[in-house]
């Protein structure tokens, strides 16, 4: 199976991530293992191997932290890797349609929410149109500022 080996340099949390590729490499699956936590023996990783931590298996169409590299003969690794849940399923998640009740910068006043302050009273404001409308009186209910 083919394992693309990169440099990761964004955060764990962010859903696309920029990972600059260092090297594809040949591996194999040599013991028992499961698709979110793979641990997978790779021979032939060149001097860089210290810059590794993140890698795209595209037989798994996931991506992965490498968690641990550890060398078991000379030109012989082995990487144990964990699921970047985030990334691998990037377009899916950014697809949703969401209602969202609570965000860092701007709010629903349509939601009730305890936590955004809010005035709770009357506010009535007279204005004096210039060209009345007729001898009626009228009352126009705004909401909002």
């Amino acid at each position: 199976m083919i394992i693309n080996l990169m440099k990761n340099n964004s955060p764990n949390n962010k859903i696309y991530k920029s990972a600059t590729l260092i090297q594809s490499v040949s591996g194999e699956l040599r013991s028992d293992t499961d698709i979110i936590n793979p641990v997978v023996e790779v021979s032939g990783i060149d001097s860089n191997i210290t810059n590794i931590n993140y890698a795209y298996i595209p037989d798994f169409k996931r991506y992965y932290y490498v968690d641990d590299i550890v060398v078991i003969a000379p030109n012989l690794v082995q990487l144990n890797m964990t699921v970047d849940v985030l990334m691998s399923h990037a377009d899916e998640i950014m697809n949703q349609y969401a209602v969202i009740e609570r965000q860092q910068y701007d709010f629903n006043m349509e939601l009730r929410d305890v936590n955004i302050p809010t005035l709770n009273a009357t506010r009535i404001q007279y204005i004096k149109f210039p060209n009345s409308f007729t001898n009626y009186k009228m009352v126009i209910p705004l909401l909002g500022n």
